[in-house]
């Protein structure tokens, strides 16, 4: 039996071997194939192969075949359906440009898991209420997640995802680049939560009464529209009515708004400094350099590495001193560009608690792992290795010199107390850094339907998906993300004070800021696949 509500023991001995995320590179001329490995998450993908099927020239039914193993520690199932998994998506560049790296649909079917029998994979559309469309509503990804009830290292060969090439304007035989890109996620189920704890966290989400009683607020459906106002005892409300804590004014929140009800996946992790280094080494120059920040401040080691190709162009390759630490320094338009470009989605407020708490009963002023205590961060042991950790606490808050290594709390005895873990196994919810989510704080947030990146950005770098915090478009479509109305922050970060990393803490959840800060990283989500398990 697993305990992964006390996370544990077995499941979180985090990060023992290099933290990986991997890139892997084909050409399809020649049969050739190369393949390196990067810091980021502990996932590893090699033996990158490929196969195409083209019995009829410029036929729309040809596809590629992109075979792979993929690999990573610290994976489980338990009894009671909660799971994690890997996210795994595929971009190819037309011959040795510089013009970047392009977003390959995949096929809705006839993709492998490989040939781990107790495993899964179902591929991710832009819009899971929407048949599958390969240009109106493509797949961008797949999820793969074992179906064996245990947790210790997952490993699969021969994974299989199918790009009907054609479709991206790809000829047949044409020279192309291929890498396949991982994330490590954690399901989170269905099921009822409650909103708040009846505490004392700034702008808390409340029942309304109209004897002014404060109590938490139930969800028990996702695809209805919630009443935000002071009608009648079923009223969702909060504790603030303005500035960066408010409720907003009275309306609803829409049927499409993700409420948290539904099952999704979360990044297990915030997303570190060598993921974000992969997003801006697959764009060209001078859209990456738009996304960037080399600001060295604050553990921020990002930094560009310039060099002379043999051709004599101008490379530059993004990389960090600090890969393992979390992201610092990303703007609401970095965090939503990287979410389009890997087909996620960010999270609303309501997802966060969920994610936090999950379904169980909830306690007054509550953190991630079930209990109103906290330990602060003291210092670091093993420094700026990949094994960073924490020679006191449970969460970083109250300190001075910048983020963290991605689940730095866990280790192979930690509990969930002092692995600073939520319900679902995800890290780093309370401190390290600031995490967006948009808010229902305002019209342009409740204005969320939950789509998912296409994986196509504008030719400025942003992301451009409908309805997302500050797009431009009329009403919410056909324009970029160039604002952040709608977005706002939960969870806290390494120099707040320990209230703000209060589940329920609403202290920043409408502050509408797009800038750049040392307090600021991302994690994104994804809705649960609508598509066939193969």
């Amino acid at each position: 039996m697993i305990f992964l509500p006390y996370i544990c023991t077995k499941i979180f001995n985090y990060m023992k071997k290099t933290l990986q995320n991997f890139i892997a590179v084909v050409m399809i001329v020649g049969f050739s194939t190369w393949s390196f490995d990067v810091f980021s998450n502990n996932i590893q993908i090699s033996n990158v192969a490929y196969s195409y099927n083209a019995p009829t020239p410029g036929d729309s039914t040809n596809y590629i075949s992109v075979t792979f193993d993929v690999t990573w520690s610290n994976s489980w199932l338990t009894a009671d359906g909660r799971y994690d998994a890997a996210w795994l998506f595929v971009r190819f560049r037309r011959g040795t440009s510089n013009n970047g790296y392009q977003r390959a649909g995949l096929a809705a079917s006839g993709n492998s898991h490989g040939n781990n029998a107790s495993s899964l994979i179902q591929v991710g559309l832009v819009d899971e209420t929407q048949p599958h469309d390969y240009y109106t509503n493509p797949a961008v990804g797949a999820m793969l997640y074992r179906t064996d009830t245990t947790s210790g290292t997952f490993t699969s060969t021969g994974v299989t995802l199918n790009w009907y090439y054609l479709y991206d304007g790809v000829n047949d035989n044409e020279k192309i680049d291929v890498q396949v890109y991982g994330v490590e996620m954690a399901f989170i189920p269905s099921g009822n939560f409650h909103l708040g704890s009846e505490g004392e966290e700034s702008g808390t989400f409340t029942s309304y009464d109209a004897n002014g009683y404060v109590s938490s607020y139930l969800i028990n459906d996702e695809a209805v529209n919630y009443t935000i106002g002071t009608s009648g005892s079923s009223d969702l409300w909060g504790t603030s009515t303005s500035g960066n804590n408010t409720i907003g004014g009275a309306g609803s929140i829409p049927a499409a708004f993700p409420k948290g009800f539904a099952g999704f996946y979360t990044m297990k992790y915030e997303m570190s400094q060598q993921q974000y280094c992969d997003f801006l080494n697959s764009m060209d120059t001078v859209t990456a350099s738009n996304r960037a920040y080399t600001g060295n401040q604050y553990r921020n080691g990002i930094y560009r590495d310039t060099t002379i190709a043999g051709n004599g162009a101008t490379v530059n390759t993004y990389k960090s001193t600090l890969p393992y630490v979390a992201c610092n320094y990303v703007s609401w338009l970095d965090g939503a560009a990287f979410a389009d470009w890997a087909g996620i989605r960010p999270m609303t407020e309501l997802e966060f608690e969920k994610m936090a708490r999950g379904g169980l009963s909830f306690c007054r002023n509550e953190y991630p792992w079930g209990n109103a205590e906290i330990s602060a961060f003291t210092s670091f042991s093993n420094i700026g290795t990949i094994n960073e950790g924490a020679n006191g606490g449970n969460a970083m808050y109250g300190a001075t010199a910048g983020p963290g290594r991605v689940g730095m709390f866990q280790s192979l005895a930690s509990s969930r107390y002092t692995s600073g873990c939520s319900f679902y196994g995800v890290a780093d919810l309370a401190g390290n850094v600031y995490e967006r989510a948009v808010t229902v704080g305002n019209s342009d947030g409740r204005a969320f339907t939950g789509l998912h990146g296409n994986g196509i950005l504008s030719t400025n770098g942003n992301a451009n998906v409908d309805f997302w915090p500050g797009n431009n478009g009329t009403g919410g479509i056909g324009g970029e993300v160039t604002g952040a109305s709608g977005i706002g922050f939960r969870g806290g970060a390494w120099g707040s004070t320990s209230s703000e990393l209060r589940v329920s803490d609403r202290s920043k959840a409408a502050q509408t800021d797009a800038t750049r800060s040392q307090y600021y990283g991302f994690r994104g989500v994804r809705s649960n696949p609508s598509s066939s398990a193969e």
